[in-house]
């Protein structure tokens, strides 16, 4: 996507999501973790948003991952954690991902007894948390859960 960070030796990130397995609780297993592009970002905000706007959101990445727990009630947990080229870069995507979420589902982020706002969803709750350049993107079944988690992902 940047051929000229290629060029030039630009390495990603190295971005390392936290295996919450025994912090979390033992009925959720670990199901799958990979790194997450800025090909992934794009993708993930031009389902719900213009591809411009996608496109500017996603140009800071420096690194990312995921890592997506599972109950066998089939609840799902889904830990994003994406590292930026700078704050201003973090602010971007940290508002792009809220305003594409809000679009996803018709509803606002809304503060909760967390630091954190939170979406209420069919799907679950929304967590997008940013600390200096990283951003947690969570998702889980519950507020409390998903903001906990946001927390421990960005090491706070």
């Amino acid at each position: 996507m940047h051929p000229e960070k290629y060029l030039s030796g630009e390495q990603p990130v190295a971005v390392v999501v936290p295996d919450l397995s025994g912090t979390i609780g033992t009925d959720w297993e670990s199901v799958d973790e990979d790194a997450l592009g800025e090909f992934d970002v794009k993708t993930i905000l031009s389902e719900n948003l213009p591809a411009a706007q996608a496109t500017r959101a996603a140009a800071g990445w420096g690194g990312g991952r995921y890592r997506y727990y599972q109950r066998p009630d089939g609840s799902v947990l889904l830990m994003m954690l994406l590292a930026w080229d700078s704050s201003v870069d973090a602010d971007e995507f940290s508002s792009a991902m809220g305003t594409s979420l809000e679009k996803r589902y018709g509803e606002k982020f809304v503060f909760t007894s967390g630091k954190a706002p939170i979406l209420s969803t069919v799907d679950g709750a929304w967590s997008v948390e940013q600390h200096g350049n990283s951003v947690a993107v969570v998702m889980s079944p519950d507020a409390t859960l998903a903001g906990s988690v946001a927390d421990l992902v960005l090491g706070l």
